[in-house]
């Protein structure tokens, strides 16, 4: 076929141009372009001549670097991808060595993902990561991945959730900052709690043949006459500074929670023998 041939349906069609279709309004301007899309292809579905076996709407292919299918819109979503099916997705990607779907944003989030009853969005891999997330921001302040919870009133409903049948759930890992940190305005900074084990437990590897803590309690920065937490609950430990010009600090213990107006118990840890490292 040659540029300006009638199409011909059910036969085997060629251009040598780029064939484009247009929506119009009247010559005069006067009726505007009657329709909901410019092209809809789609099966038959009366009674007689329903298509029978299950069949692609449209079939495009690229060549070389061009894309299969590419579509914009001004206002609206550039792809739109609907299904009905339970184990159906409304757009789906496949690459043999590539990436499978990939989104991309000049000033917005690439790829969101939402739900009212599942997960927003799964990731899963037979050998790999399953979702994976990277910062490469030099001056800004970036997080490679960040879980936010905005339900009011419902402690139950978590940021960030691991969740591990026989390995650990959630790691951290860095090479020269803090591996896991956690922070709170008005809650516990970082809780651990186990069933049949214990809550926590904190190791130092000896690197370069030099003993390391396993474990710190920071000194408050207010002076010692700010005194001890009144509403200490039991099994707190607090260090506090001892004042003067002196560096030193004590080690308490809560041997009784603050209740019924009074105040929390402390007691003074006693050392049996100090040394210098």
């Amino acid at each position: 076929m040659a540029t300006g041939d009638h199409f011909q349906l059910g036969e085997l069609n060629g251009a040598g141009d780029t064939t484009i279709l247009h929506g119009e309004a009247s010559e005069d301007g006067s009726q505007d372009f009657n329709g909901k899309a410019l092209l809809i292809v789609e099966p038959d579905t009366s009674l007689i001549r329903q298509v029978k076996h299950a069949c692609h709407g449209i079939m495009t292919r690229g060549r070389g670097a061009g894309d299969g299918v590419f579509a914009e819109s001004e206002n609206g979503d550039g792809v739109f991808g609907s299904a009905d099916g339970a184990t159906s997705s409304g757009v789906r990607g496949e690459s043999r060595n590539g990436i499978g779907v990939q989104g991309v944003s000049r000033n917005d989030n690439g790829v969101v993902g939402r739900s009212t009853r599942a997960a927003g969005v799964v990731g899963s891999s037979v050998s790999g990561i399953g979702v994976f997330g990277e910062c490469t921001a030099v001056v800004t302040i970036g997080v490679g991945v960040q879980g936010i919870a905005k339900v009011a009133n419902n402690p139950s409903v978590v940021g960030v959730h691991g969740l591990s049948s026989e390995g650990r759930g959630v790691v951290g890992e860095t090479d020269k900052n803090t591996g896991v940190e956690g922070k709170s305005t008005s809650g516990v900074g970082i809780y651990g709690h186990s069933v049949n084990n214990r809550g926590g437990a904190f190791e130092a590897h000896q690197g370069e043949g030099k003993p390391v803590a396993q474990l710190r309690l920071v000194p408050p920065r207010v002076g010692p006459d700010q005194g001890l937490p009144r509403d200490g609950q039991a099994g707190d430990f607090f260090v506090a500074r001892q004042g003067g010009d002196s560096d030193l600090v004590a080690l308490w213990f809560c041997i009784a929670s603050a209740q019924g107006g009074q105040t929390a118990l402390w007691g003074l840890v006693a050392f049996s023998q100090t040394r210098n490292a």
